[in-house]
């Protein structure tokens, strides 16, 4: 995924505090990771800002931790839908570049792609079932050049793992240890300046990110609001050197560790020469809503095909906004059938409790939340709303809405 990248990047900020609201809601249940850590959530949003419709999430490990050589891997599980673009790949050092600006703005053998581009892992969320890799250099005249390769035996909705092997010889690329992908030295320094392997022998960071459109897609391809929020979600990272672990990260903690990450802000459009160029249409912040860490994240229930649904097909009633102010929210649901107990819990990212209740027994129960948890007013953050119900006839379903509630 090339973008000619800006210089610079921001440290983790204190988020501001905003009214609240009740703004998004779709069909997931959630899972708790097993060990310690959390998971890493770059979220892409349809709103406005610089100048663009939608928001989403770009960080990098530069210039803090590089390298040259070993294994890099991620475990990841990317969104489906039109014109959704994640990306895991790796751009050349900058800050220990000799080289004087501006042509150290992209590694030590200066611009793009005289020093290279590893892309990864990519994917396109309208295409399920494949991703693909890639390598940029130079090719014949100087002109840019690129390898690439397509893996089709996979689902992105799931957690996969994705991965190279980088050595002075050649980079291999896999999908859940399966290799797919090679490309020697031999190739990439054909037409390089200088000596192999050159240009792939320098440290190189890692990068995360979720764009929306751009020259990826076919020009008739257009962002879907349904499919927003879109999530990229990250298990972990890790990268090996010499068969031994040198770094890692699973995402502990509450939010992205500024001892390992930085956040690249906004569009591009004000680099002349180092722009992102791939007409995409997010506008990159360091919020959030658009970049946090959740000890579980939310993911579509299973259901059986055959049997009647508890819910109807349009369950729920969310009022929008959300104006705990005016005696709380109102939040209604619509039952196939009659009930014979109801419970309505609500957690927080980090899967603590904040509201409980069973409401009064109909097929069109409601309950009011006040957005409050033990009369404290709730941090802005995702939520998770979760609905069970049991039925006289002895049919249960569970159902899970995520909540966007900003103060």
């Amino acid at each position: 995924m090339h973008n000619l990248h800006p210089k610079i990047y921001h440290k983790n900020k204190t988020k501001k505090s905003l009214t609240l609201f009740l703004i998004l809601f779709i069909t997931l249940s959630p899972v708790l990771k097993a060990n310690n850590g959390g998971y890493l959530v770059i979220r892409a949003l349809e709103q406005s800002m610089g100048n663009r419709n939608y928001t989403s999430g770009r960080i990098v490990t530069r210039p803090i931790r590089t390298w040259t050589y070993g294994r890099v891997e991620a475990k990841i599980r990317l969104p489906v839908g039109q014109a959704l673009w994640p990306a895991f790949w790796m751009m050349p050092d900058t800050e220990h570049s000799p080289k004087e600006p501006p042509d150290n703005l992209d590694g030590d053998y200066g611009q793009w792609p005289a020093s290279g581009e590893i892309d990864i892992m990519e994917a396109r969320g309208s295409n399920i079932h494949e991703i693909s890799g890639a390598l940029h250099y130079i090719g014949d005249g100087g002109n840019h050049t690129y390898t690439s390769g397509n893996y089709s035996n996979i689902t992105i909705s799931d957690f996969n793992v994705y991965a190279i092997e980088w050595s002075s010889a050649s980079i291999k690329w896999y999908a859940n240890d399966v290799k797919y992908m090679e490309v020697t030295a031999d190739t990439w320094n054909e037409h390089h300046p200088e000596p192999s392997p050159a240009p792939f022998d320098k440290p190189f960071y890692i990068i995360f990110n979720l764009a929306i459109g751009g020259n990826f897609f076919d020009p008739s391809e257009s962002p879907v609001s349904s499919d927003f929020p879109a999530d990229m979600v990250i298990e972990y990272v890790r990268v090996y050197q010499g068969g031994l672990l040198v770094w890692e990260d699973n995402f502990e903690g509450t939010e992205l560790d500024g001892n390992d990450w930085n956040y690249e802000i906004g569009t591009g459009s004000q680099y002349s020469l180092h722009g992102w160029g791939n007409s995409e249409l997010q506008y990159y912040t360091d919020s959030s809503l658009n970049v946090f860490v959740s000890t579980f994240i939310p993911r579509a229930p299973e259901r059986k095909e055959e049997g009647p649904k508890v819910f109807s097909e349009k369950p729920y009633n969310l009022p929008n906004p959300f104006s705990p102010g005016n005696g709380g929210t109102v939040i209604k649901f619509e039952l196939d059938q009659t009930p014979s107990d109801i419970k309505v819990e609500i957690f927080s990212s980090s899967g603590y409790r904040v509201f409980s209740k069973s409401p009064a027994l109909s097929r069109n129960p409601e309950v009011v939340w006040d957005g409050r948890n033990n009369n404290k007013k709730v941090a802005s953050g995702i939520y998770i709303l979760k609905v069970e119900v049991e039925t006289e006839s002895g049919d249960t379903d569970t159902e899970y809405r995520k909540i966007l509630v900003l103060r």
